[in-house]
């Protein structure tokens, strides 16, 4: 359930994250960090919130993160917004009961993307929030339906809205420093990514390149395709569709459940 609003940054009365209670905690529990996507355009409220209660109905503390967004915000101001929200979560683990060392990611498209980007320039974030080695580090990042690519078939939009210029103008350089896969390494936290083949929004290529990119540095990662539903079905479910039929699709909804899972089992194998 909600239970609180944390404006953790004074000087961005924008950013904010929405703090929800598990039911039955443990003394120490999971905590979820919570990205919505938007296109670097927006923060979609459907896939936040209603991500937040299913984390919650499971035991775990969901924080979902209010970013920065509009015609005058670009990078790096999302990416230092994420990574607030982890500082602020980790430095306050013992008032809200969570394991500093189990902190996870979640990020939907754009959202999928400001997750990728903390977690491969974790250390530039923690330079220029002066933070020590280290700090911002997640156990585990689950991406769904995520942006990765700024090479070939991708959602240009994404990367319109996050440099304020079309992709076409990007230099090589930037090209080379949003594309999450170019940077997969030893120090990268494992993975979780879903998708569906029906995405045309968002195409799948990304998921399918930051998976081999995982294969390639060595890194355990887990990797559903589901064969059917839109762009921006959230959970899948009735909950999170706002009435709108084409964002249930039970299959694609087992992407939760099976999430849930490798967080548990991840301490097992990893």
């Amino acid at each position: 359930m909600f239970s609180e609003r944390i404006f953790f940054d004074a000087a961005h009365p924008n950013v904010y994250l929405d703090v929800y209670t598990p039911t039955n905690p443990a003394p120490l529990t999971d905590a979820v960090l919570v990205i919505p996507g938007g296109a670097y355009r927006s923060v979609c409220d459907r896939e936040g919130k209603n991500t937040a209660l299913a984390f919650s109905r499971e035991g775990v503390r969901a924080f979902v993160l209010n970013y920065s967004f509009g015609e005058e915000v670009k990078y790096p101001r999302q990416l230092l917004d994420a990574a607030g929200a982890v500082s602020f979560i980790r430095a306050n683990a013992d008032k809200y009961s969570v394991n500093p060392d189990r902190i996870f990611g979640l990020g939907y498209s754009a959202g999928g993307h400001l997750l990728g980007t903390l977690v491969t320039q974790r250390e530039f974030a923690e330079s220029e929030l002066h933070l020590p080695a280290g700090a911002l580090k997640l156990r585990g990042a689950i991406f769904s339906y995520p942006v990765i690519t700024a090479y070939g078939k991708t959602h240009k939009g994404t990367f319109k809205n996050l440099l304020k210029k079309p992709l076409s103008e990007y230099t090589a350089e930037e090209k080379l420093l949003f594309s999450i896969e170019k940077h997969i390494n030893a120090d990268t936290p494992p993975a979780f990514i879903w998708h569906t083949s029906e995405d045309v929004s968002v195409p799948i290529y990304g998921s399918l390149k930051l998976c081999r990119a995982y294969v390639r540095a060595g890194l355990a990662t887990e990797l559903h395709i589901y064969p059917y539903g839109p762009h921006g079905i959230a959970l899948g479910t009735e909950e999170s569709s706002n009435g709108h039929p084409e964002y249930v699709e039970p299959k694609a909804a087992g992407w939760f459940s099976e999430a849930l899972d490798w967080m548990r089992t991840l301490d097992n194998r990893v």
